[in-house]
């Protein structure tokens, strides 16, 4: 299993997560404008304090959460 923290807003970012298909991605501060193109890579999870800023169809994901779904795992961070 592989974990993918996304924090940059570039497009090049969805490119490398097709490639090593990660089963969680995490989208973080700016990586969050990717939301809707990463929306076909699965397991999509958007990190907010606020979970009435998630767009609908995603998940919503605390502060923690990469660290508590992903501990252990081999991540990705872009």
């Amino acid at each position: 299993m592989i974990c993918a923290l996304v924090l940059t807003p570039d497009p090049a970012a969805l490119g490398v997560l097709e490639l090593l298909k990660p089963d969680y991605v995490f989208l973080a501060y700016r990586g969050r404008a990717l939301a809707e193109a990463a929306r076909r890579l699965g397991d999509v999870r958007i990190c907010t304090y606020l979970p009435g800023e998630v767009p609908p169809g995603f998940k919503a994901a605390g502060p923690l959460s990469f660290l508590e779904a992903c501990r252990g795992k081999p991540a990705i961070v872009l």
